[in-house]
C-alpha cells in the first residue's frame, strides 16, 4: 500500500512540474529580451518624444495582429492612451521580416532590435508633474511585455499663451450635440472635438488621429474657420466644438488633439477620452487592396504603394510592397526599339544547287571550237608556273614563312557608307556602355524581337565594333578583312559590316 501511495506521489509531482513547464513555455508568450526607454523627462503641452527599444531573440514569436500600446497614467488612471499595430510599426521602421506559421498562428520570428519612436504615437500631456508611462506589447489577452516607468513632465512659461481647461471627444447626435453615453461610432457618423479655454486665440486646429496614424499625417486636420465650427458660452471660459463626418473606415481607437495659437505661441492638448470606431453593421470589413505598378529597379529593390479600397483600417491581407530585382539596364541607353509592326521577312537562303538553264544542243564540231583554246591556255599556264617555281627555288635557300604566302592584292571595292538602322544603333550604344550580350538579348526579346533576328543583329554589331576599334588603330581594311575571313567569318557578313564603316 505504501508503494502505491509513493507511486501516486511521484506521478503527481511529475504532472505538476510538467504543467509548470507548459505554463512558462507557451509559444505565444515567449518573453522579449528587454524593453528599454531612453528618456524620462518631457515638456508640458508638447509631443512626447524619445525612443524605446524592443529586442527579439530567435525563439520569440510575434503574432501579426499584435499591438504596441502606450499610456500615460496619473494615479493609476490613464489620461492618454494610444496604440499602433505591429504591422504598422514594421512599415514605420522599415524592418523587413518574413511571416511564419507557428502552432496555427501567423506572425514574425527573427532575431532583431527594433527602435520605436514615441513621436509616432502623437501623445501630449497637458499637465505638469509626475506620471507613469506604460508601454505594453500584446496580442489580445497575451502580453508579450508590459513595462511601466516613472516620467516627469515639466511646466513651461505659459505667460500670454491660451490656457486649455478641458477637451472632450465624442459622437454627435442628430441635433449636433455631443453624446455623453457612448464612446463608439461607425463610418458615416459625425464626431466632434469640444474644448474650453481661456485667453486670446487666433486659430484653433483640431487633429483627428485614427489607429496607426503618425503625428505628421492625421486622418483629419480641421480649423475653426470651417463651417463645422461652433462657439458656445461657458462659465469656465470660451467653448468651441469642431465636428467632422467620418468618411473613412479605420476600426479601432481614435483620439483628438487640439492646438490653440496666438501671436505668442501655441498651446497643445489631447482629449481625455477616446472613441472606438466599429465595423459597419453589414459585418466584418473585407480588405480590398489595390497596388500601383512596381517602381524601376533601384539597388536591387523595387517598391510600390497599396491602398485598401474598403478602408478597413487593418492590414492583415496587405500585399508585399517591396521585392528584390535584378539590376536595371544602364541609364545611358534608351529603351530598345519595338520590332516592325509586320513580321519581318528575311531573304531566303540561296539554294544549295542553283538551277541552270538547259544546255542547247550543239554539234561536236562547235564544242571543240570552244574547248581547243581552253586546253592550250591551260597547258601554257602549267609550263609558266613550273618554270617560275624552278627559278624561285634556285634563287633562295631559306624563305621566311610570311614570304611564302603571297598576300592578296585585291582591293575592296569602295561602296557608299550605309547608315546604321535603329536597332543597330541601340545595340552599339548598349555594347559601348558595358551591357553584356545576355542582358541585351533579354531586353530585345521582351519587346518582341525574335531570337534569330537578335542573334543576327548582335553578330553584325559585335563585328562592327571590333572592326571599328581596329581601324581606329591604323589597321588596313584589306588586312583586317583577310584576317577575319581566315578565322571563319563569312564574306557576306564581312561585306555588310564593311559597307557601314
Amino acid at each position: 500500500m505504501a508503494e502505491i501511495n509513493y507511486s501516486y506521489t511521484v506521478l503527481s509531482v511529475f504532472l505538476l512540474l510538467f504543467g509548470v513547464f507548459l505554463l512558462f513555455n507557451e509559444p505565444s508568450i515567449t518573453g522579449l529580451s528587454t524593453l528599454e526607454v531612453e528618456k524620462e523627462r518631457f515638456l508640458q503641452n508638447e509631443y512626447l518624444d524619445g525612443k524605446f527599444t524592443i529586442k527579439l531573440e530567435n525563439s520569440d514569436f510575434i503574432n501579426e495582429n499584435a499591438v504596441i500600446e502606450v499610456k500615460v497614467l496619473k494615479g493609476g488612471t490613464a489620461i492618454v492612451s494610444r496604440q499602433m499595430s505591429f504591422t504598422e510599426f514594421l512599415l514605420h521602421s522599415g524592418a523587413d521580416l518574413e511571416k511564419v506559421d507557428q502552432d496555427g498562428e501567423t506572425g514574425y520570428k527573427a532575431k532583431a532590435d527594433f527602435i520605436i519612436d514615441l513621436s509616432w504615437f502623437s501623445i501630449i500631456v497637458s499637465e505638469s508633474g509626475n506620471f507613469d508611462l506604460n508601454i505594453k506589447f500584446k496580442h489580445d489577452a497575451t502580453i508579450y511585455k508590459d513595462k511601466t516607468i516613472p516620467i516627469q513632465v515639466e511646466s513651461r512659461s505659459d505667460a500670454g499663451l491660451p490656457e486649455i481647461v478641458d477637451i472632450v471627444f465624442g459622437k454627435l447626435d442628430r441635433d449636433g450635440v455631443l453624446e455623453s453615453n457612448t464612446n463608439e461610432f461607425v463610418k458615416g457618423n459625425k464626431v466632434g472635438c469640444g474644448m474650453v479655454y481661456n485667453g486670446i486665440v487666433n486659430e484653433i486646429k483640431v487633429l483627428l488621429y485614427a489607429p496607426n496614424d503618425n503625428r505628421e499625417n492625421p486622418s483629419y486636420s480641421l480649423t475653426n474657420s470651417s463651417s463645422n465650427s461652433q462657439v458656445f458660452s461657458s462659465p469656465q471660459g470660451t467653448a468651441v466644438l469642431i465636428s467632422q463626418e467620418i468618411t473613412t473606415k479605420k476600426p479601432g481607437q481614435w483620439s483628438c488633439i487640439v492646438e490653440l495659437t496666438n501671436t505668442i505661441g501655441t498651446t497643445k492638448g489631447v482629449s481625455s477620452n477616446s472613441l472606438m470606431q466599429l465595423s459597419d453593421s453589414t459585418g466584418p470589413c473585407t480588405e480590398d487592396w489595390e497596388c500601383t505598378k512596381w517602381s524601376p529597379c533601384n539597388n536591387g529593390v523595387q517598391v510600390r504603394s497599396c491602398d485598401d479600397n474598403n478602408e478597413c483600417g487593418t492590414k492583415k491581407k496587405i500585399p508585399t510592397n517591396q521585392q528584390k530585382c535584378s539590376s536595371s539596364p544602364p541609364a545611358t541607353t534608351s529603351p530598345p526599339p519595338p520590332p516592325p509592326s509586320e513580321k519581318p521577312t528575311l531573304p531566303p537562303p540561296p539554294s544549295e544547287k542553283p538551277t541552270l538553264p538547259p544546255p542547247t544542243q550543239k554539234s561536236k564540231s562547235s564544242i571543240w571550237t570552244y574547248l581547243a583554246p581552253v586546253i592550250v591556255l591551260v597547258l601554257l599556264a602549267g609550263i609558266i608556273i613550273t618554270t617560275l617555281i624552278i627559278i624561285k627555288r634556285k634563287k633562295a635557300k631559306e624563305i621566311v614563312k610570311e614570304e611564302e604566302i603571297e598576300k592578296p592584292k585585291t582591293e575592296i571595292s569602295q561602296t557608299v557608307k550605309k547608315p546604321l538602322t535603329e536597332i543597330e544603333s541601340f545595340i552599339l550604344k548598349s555594347l559601348e556602355s558595358g551591357t553584356d550580350k545576355e542582358t541585351l538579348q533579354k531586353q530585345l526579346s521582351s519587346v518582341g524581337w525574335k531570337q534569330d533576328q537578335i542573334k543576327k543583329e548582335l553578330n553584325i554589331m559585335l563585328l562592327y565594333k571590333y572592326m571599328k576599334e581596329n581601324l581606329s588603330k591604323g589597321l588596313d581594311k584589306n588586312q583586317l578583312k583577310l584576317s577575319l575571313k581566315q578565322k571563319g567569318w563569312p564574306d557576306e557578313l564581312l561585306n555588310e559590316v564593311m559597307s557601314k564603316l
